[in-house]
């Protein structure tokens, strides 16, 4: 599905497309930074209003893949790149090697993802459904809250039991804001099987920039 992705502008640019003994392979182009790059380039520390508007253009591009029926299954800073052009920011995804599609959910079927960022659901084996990209993307964003320092246990069952265990309205942050709080509970107990209100969602995050008087026009790193 890269080349229907690339079109729509989801994933990075395709260079070329070959076989070579057999195994078909695609090159794609590294159109910018990540997230991830950028985050330790501002020596971890997003501003709030900069966190936010991740928040917002990644639900939007998360509602766009999923229309397509396809769970990223990988969310995580350094499988975002950032494009800049024309004095807009964009963000497109990378890394879609764990990327399933979600029509062909087998009852018992297990698939486990071992990322720092992955779904409670996902890291307990459970098949992942839209409300896992939700999540992970959540728990993405209270770790550029943190300042990177969250999700930073030394085994995966660590970072399962830290999950486990996360309450959001009991984060300790001066910036946390009631509507991070929102989106993290909407997506952590989103019902299996349900579709996600995705307008819902970006409302959420336009109502924290009308509440602030905050532009959001552009990403700051700073």
């Amino acid at each position: 599905f890269y080349k229907l992705l690339d079109k729509e502008k989801i994933t990075e640019t395709i260079l070329m497309r070959s076989v070579i003994s057999g195994f078909p392979f695609i090159v794609l182009i590294k159109d910018g930074k990540s997230l991830g790059e950028y985050f330790e380039l501002c020596n971890k520390k997003f501003r709030i209003d900069t966190i936010m508007l991740i928040g917002l253009n990644m639900l939007k591009l998360i509602q766009k893949l999923h229309s397509y029926n396809i769970v990223h299954n990988y969310i995580e800073p350094d499988n975002i790149m950032v494009l800049k052009q024309e004095g807009e920011t964009n963000f497109i995804f990378s890394q879609f090697d764990n990327a399933v599609k979600k029509k062909i959910i087998v009852d018992n079927k297990r698939n486990f993802v071992s990322s720092r960022f992955s779904s409670l659901g996902s890291q307990l084996g459970i098949f992942p459904t839209f409300r896992d990209d939700l999540e992970s993307l959540a728990y993405m964003l209270f770790y550029f809250l943190s300042q990177g320092t969250i999700l930073n246990q030394s085994t995966y069952d660590q970072i399962k039991l830290f999950k486990l265990n996360f309450l959001a309205e009991e984060f300790n942050h001066s910036d946390l804001c009631d509507e991070l709080i929102q989106f993290f509970n909407y997506s952590r107990f989103l019902a299996y099987e349900e579709t996600p209100d995705y307008n819902y969602l970006i409302e959420l995050f336009n109502n924290y920039f009308e509440k602030h008087n905050s532009a959001h026009a552009c990403l700051y790193y700073d």
